[in-house]
């Protein structure tokens, strides 16, 4: 059984691109060693993440990241059990709306290409929340 935590924040003023794409490769090394995959995206100062991975795992990295002085107003918005990962194959994916340079850690966000870092049969909470995600974002 996965564990699955997504949750949305707001950075604070301190907090840069760069701190969040440090964040996701800190991610991605520490991840490939507890087993969490997910995606995380920001856009003018607004987060979304996906967490998934045994239930434990999941929880102790959100306790964490509520603890992160680079966040504010943290809501998790799911907390579900299920039996298949969504992002199995990206340990931490990361996506910025405004960074212009693309690699393997950040790209342009856009519509199709936030639809391109999507599974392609989203869960029904993943996609309702991705969806509001890009409009609140003007995607």
């Amino acid at each position: 059984m996965i564990f699955q935590i997504i949750y949305t924040s707001a950075a604070l003023p301190c907090a840069t691109t760069a701190d969040f794409k440090e964040i996701a490769i800190h991610a991605q090394q520490n991840n490939d060693t507890l087993n969490v995959t997910g995606i995380l995206l920001f856009s003018d100062g607004v987060i979304f993440q996906v967490l998934e991975g045994e239930r434990r795992v999941v929880e102790t990295l959100y306790d964490r990241i509520k603890r992160d002085p680079r966040h504010s107003s943290i809501v998790k918005m799911v907390s579900r059990s299920t039996d298949t990962r969504e992002f199995s194959a990206w340990s931490m994916g990361f996506a910025e709306m405004n960074y212009a340079h693309v690699s393997e850690l950040a790209f342009l966000l856009t519509k199709d290409s936030l639809a391109n870092a999507l599974p392609q049969n989203p869960s029904a909470e993943l996609s309702v929340l991705s969806n509001t995600y890009a409009r609140v974002n003007g995607l």
